[in-house]
């Protein structure tokens, strides 16, 4: 604290004689002990408006000042600009407090030094003033944050560094997934046309070789792409109705051929009790059991392969399974079992050498096993096979599955518009659709295909997704608002991935099916038949909204438009995120105007005129353009009652913006 002069003798010459401190004060020791953790003192006298700080505080800046006290204008001399109207009104709202319990005021400023640094301060002020020699007083304590905030930043900064590079990571995979799928996709499906074809015995098995090799590459493909989206995060599930027996039974049925070959036996055991209709992912399941089969088969020379699943108990309408594969196979030592699930991990080198295989599918396996909340593991023994087993909890539906083609009589030869901008799949597609007896015309852009369909007589649409300039989804929006019949046509989109945000567009889109790359022929031919020369309903036109409380606040066709190309979610964050920076601009609005300070009202304009074009907010953006410009003119009058009006205006937007989320919807 200020020692006073009050009770002091005079010195000769008529000064005060300046008396120090007891070395063992507690006023000493209190501020010896504040420097100590880099801390001063604070003390401002409203009435007076003078403030002392500790000497600490001083030191830290390298400032020659040495009074007990200095006017508080003088100190906000010592600030940098911006922090000086903040800091006023902090002390101003302390002094007019009432003693309600010992909370305190968090406030904050930077201090420009002589040596041309910045330092930060933080500044935690009572709650409430103190009475000293009958005067109110503002309290605190001042500490020196600026090399923790130096490091909260960095700390910021790497990790924005990181969210970026994990977002670049995870467009690089959706990129190069399908770059890489589409030659794939032509390898598979032209060798599979080509092994339909009349061959000689020589040339069948060097197609055959082909189409092996090219099946061989499509799984080391898939489980790298597969396990980098589990490192990044951005592989998440499904969780809609399917139907459990037969996706068990579809597995098997798809590598029967493989045990076939090997002369192995594959054996089916399907618990009776399974349940018909289940929630979840059926692709991600259907996915590690295939993976398990695989390796079974893989790894097995003589005997058979068991597939079993059956129920082990029900609750709550949650059934909880377990998937067993067993083989016959070479079997796996007790030390090497833990190996299996790790990434890039096989037993030993030299059965990579002879089986072949990146070592990532078990990893794949367990890390979705874990996402749907499941356990994994292995039984085996050197010589005498393994059994590889799963256990997942699932929902019970009870409601239709997916999306329902309508009802009614399909015909033959239904001309298919096939859009893509890859010759290959585009060729191949074509053989496939030919070979169904449907006739198919070509366009490789969202914009020819939008046009085709308009001049056309198409039954159905064959979309790839990603096309030059208009996408697949929004060339399909752009086919379903033609008039009449060329409106209705059901479009399939062919795509080589579905990630999340694919997921998210498909749901709100004018697309009705999938189907993946590479093209299954036999899947297509179900496609195609399901959907072929029927016709789609539209979706229903939204109701519209209550009129905003203010006529002209919101440009909705704006957030529409966000909508549309994001999604619901992804506009609702940006909404939210929106409410609160307007809510602290509005305080800054109201400082400034309190303050009377133009150079604080221009920038708060220049930052709202150029935050509200963005969400369509015609009258705030309006309202800051007109206080821009008067400020820039330095016309008071009229930057400060535009101000006035801007945070009524902005309360109105805020409950505009509320009515106008998208995520009311959804």
């Amino acid at each position: 604290m200020v020692e006073r002069n009050r009770g002091r003798k005079s010195a000769p010459g008529g000064k005060a004689e300046k008396r120090a401190a007891p070395p063992h004060s507690p006023t000493l020791l209190h501020e010896r002990a504040l420097a100590a953790a880099q801390q001063s003192l604070f003390e401002w006298r409203p009435n007076q408006d003078r403030l002392t700080m500790g000497a600490a505080f001083w030191a830290q800046i390298g400032h020659p000042h040495e009074g007990p006290s200095l006017p508080l204008r003088d100190f906000h001399g010592l600030l940098v600009q911006e922090d000086r109207l903040p800091l006023g009104e902090v002390l101003r709202r302390a002094a007019a407090t009432r003693p309600d319990g010992a909370e305190t005021i968090p406030a904050s400023f930077r201090v420009a030094t002589p040596a041309g640094d910045v330092h930060e301060f933080t500044l935690a002020l009572a709650h409430s003033p103190v009475l000293l020699e009958g005067e109110a007083v503002v309290t605190g304590i001042v500490s020196d944050a600026t090399e923790s905030l130096r490091l909260r930043r960095e700390l910021v900064e790497a990790r924005n560094l990181a969210e970026s590079a994990n977002r670049a990571k995870s467009e690089f995979i959706a990129t190069i997934s399908h770059e890489i799928r589409t030659p794939i996709n032509g390898i598979l499906g032209m060798t599979g046309l080509l092994l339909d074809s009349e061959l000689s015995d020589e040339q069948r098995d060097l197609a055959r070789t082909v189409q092996e090799s090219g099946q061989a590459l499509l799984d080391i493909v898939t489980d790298i792409l597969d396990f980098a989206k589990v490192e990044a995060g951005k592989l998440e599930l499904k969780q809609i109705p399917f139907e459990l027996p037969d996706l068990v039974a579809g597995a098997i049925r798809m590598t029967e051929a493989c045990a076939k070959a090997k002369g192995l036996e594959l054996v089916a055991q399907i618990d009776p009790k399974l349940p018909r209709e289940v929630l979840g992912d059926p692709g991600r399941l259907r996915q590690v059991l295939l993976n398990l089969i695989a390796n079974a088969i893989k790894f097995t020379e003589r005997g058979k392969v068991s597939v079993r699943a059956r129920v082990l108990s029900r609750a709550n309408r949650t059934v909880r399974l377990r998937f067993e594969v067993e083989d016959t196979g070479i079997g796996i030592s007790e030390e090497a079992i833990p190996k299996l699930f790790q990434k890039f991990s096989q037993v030993d080198s030299s059965i990579a050498r002879r089986y072949g295989g990146t070592g990532l599918g078990l990893a794949v396996c367990k890390s979705l096993v874990d996402l749907m909340t499941g356990d994994i593991g292995v039984h085996s023994e050197i010589g005498r096979g393994s059994t590889f087993w799963f256990e997942v909890a699932l929902p019970e539906a009870g409601r239709k599955l997916g999306r329902a083609p309508p009802s009614g009589p399909q015909r033959a030869g239904v001309p298919v518009l096939v859009v893509d901008d890859n010759p290959v799949n585009a060729r191949l597609l074509v053989a496939l659709l030919q070979r169904m007896g449907h006739p198919a015309d070509v366009v490789d852009t969202g914009t020819k295909a939008v046009e085709a369909a308009r001049k056309g007589e198409h039954g159905l649409v064959l979309m790839d997704v990603q096309l030059p300039g208009l996408d697949g989804y929004e060339a399909a929006a752009a086919i379903r608002s033609l008039p009449g019949r060329r409106g209705e046509v059901p479009i399939v989109a062919v795509t080589g991935d579905i990630g999340e945000s694919d997921r998210e567009r498909y749901r709100g889109s004018a697309i009705n099916d999938f189907v993946h790359k590479p093209v299954d022929a036999g899947v297509l031919n179900d496609v195609v038949k399901r959907w072929a020369g029927t016709s789609v309903a539209r979706p229903a036109p939204r109701e519209e909204e209550p009129a905003a409380p203010v006529d002209g606040l919101i440009d909705e066709s704006v957030i529409s438009a966000l909508n549309a190309r994001i999604g619901p979610a992804k506009t609702g964050e940006l909404v939210d995120l929106y409410v609160a920076d307007l809510k602290e601009r509005v305080e800054y609005v109201r400082a400034a105007r309190t303050a009377k300070d133009m150079n604080a009202l221009h920038r708060q304009a220049h930052d709202l005129r150029s935050t509200t074009g963005s969400l369509g907010l015609t009258r705030l953006f309006a309202l800051g353009e007109g206080i821009q410009s008067a400020t820039h003119e330095g016309n008071e009058k009229q930057a400060f009652s535009l101000a006035a009006e801007g945070m009524v205006v902005a309360e109105q937007t805020i409950v505009a913006l509320a009515a106008a989320d998208p995520r009311n919807d959804a």
